[in-house]
C-alpha cells in the first residue's frame, strides 16, 4: 500500500461533507474513560436513553447511527461465550482502549481517525452468538462500502480495509493459534505506519474480550511486543 504525503491526505479530510468532519470530530474528542461498561446496565448491549453518557458520547451516538445505519445491527447483539460483552459494548470498549494508548497519542489526527474508524467497523458484519472466521473479510467488504459512500480518499479506505480485514491476525500469533512469517505478515497488513496502528489495536481488540482486560495476559503481551520488534526490523531491513 502505497504512503502520499501527509499534508496532501490532511486536505482530502477537510473535502468531505460537513456532518461527516463533525463527525470525525467527535470520533477524535469524546472521551469513554468515565464509563464503566462492566456495569451491569451494558450486559444487553447499548441503551441510548440512559443517564449513563454524557452529552458529547449521546450526540456521538446518535450520529453514528445516522451516518452509519449499518452499526444498528450491533446493538445488544451477542458473542460467542468467550467474549463478556454485546457486540456494541465490545467495539466501544476497543475505541476506549485505543484512545488511551501512548502509541496513539502520537500519531496525527488522519491515522488516528484510520484506527478508530477501522475500530468502528471491525465487527459490523459478525454473526451473533458463535463463532464467525468469516466476519473480518465481510466486514472489510462492508466497511469499504460505507466509506466509499461517506466519499473519504481511496488511501483512507484501502488502509481501513486492511485493518478490518486482517484484524485478528496478530493476536492470532500471539496466542500461537497461527504461524506467519513476517514478509508475509508485512505484506497483508500495509506499510510501516499501518503495521503500528495494527500494534494499537490488537492490543484494545484483545483487552475488549472480556471484562477486566481478563483475556489479555503477560504471554500475549510479551509476544506482541516481540512481533512488533520483528516487523520493526523487517522495515529497517528493506530501507537499508
Amino acid at each position: 500500500m502505497q504512503n502520499t504525503d501527509l499534508s496532501d491526505k490532511k486536505i482530502l479530510l477537510l473535502n468531505l461533507s460537513d456532518e461527516i468532519q463533525n463527525f470525525n470530530n467527535f470520533l477524535l474528542s469524546t472521551n469513554w474513560d468515565d464509563v464503566n461498561f462492566d456495569l451491569t446496565d451494558f450486559k444487553n448491549g447499548l441503551c441510548l436513553e440512559s443517564n449513563l453518557f454524557s452529552f458529547s458520547q449521546e450526540e456521538f451516538l446518535k450520529l453514528l447511527l445516522r451516518l452509519v445505519p449499518e452499526w444498528r445491527r450491533t446493538l445488544g447483539c451477542k458473542q460467542h461465550e468467550t467474549h463478556s460483552y454485546c457486540l456494541d459494548i465490545h467495539i466501544l470498549s476497543v475505541i476506549k482502549k485505543i484512545i488511551i494508548q501512548d502509541k496513539f497519542k502520537s500519531l496525527d489526527d488522519y491515522y488516528k481517525l484510520i484506527i478508530l474508524w477501522g475500530a468502528l467497523l471491525h465487527d459490523i458484519e459478525k454473526k451473533e452468538n458463535i463463532i464467525d472466521p468469516e466476519h473480518p473479510f465481510n466486514g472489510a467488504e462492508k466497511a469499504k462500502l460505507i466509506l466509499q459512500r461517506l466519499q473519504f480518499d481511496n488511501y483512507f479506505i484501502k488502509s481501513v480495509y486492511s485493518l478490518v480485514r486482517y484484524h485478528q491476525i496478530i493476536g492470532f500469533i500471539a496466542i500461537d493459534r497461527l504461524k506467519l512469517d513476517i514478509s508475509d505478515l508485512t505484506a497483508k497488513i500495509g506499510c510501516e505506519k499501518i503495521a503500528e496502528l495494527f500494534i494499537i489495536f490488537s492490543i484494545a481488540d484483545i483487552k475488549a474480550v472480556k471484562s477486566n482486560e481478563a483475556f489479555y495476559n503477560d504471554y500475549i503481551d510479551k509476544n506482541i511486543k516481540y512481533i512488533h520488534s520483528e516487523i520493526n526490523k523487517y522495515y529497517r531491513k528493506i530501507a537499508d
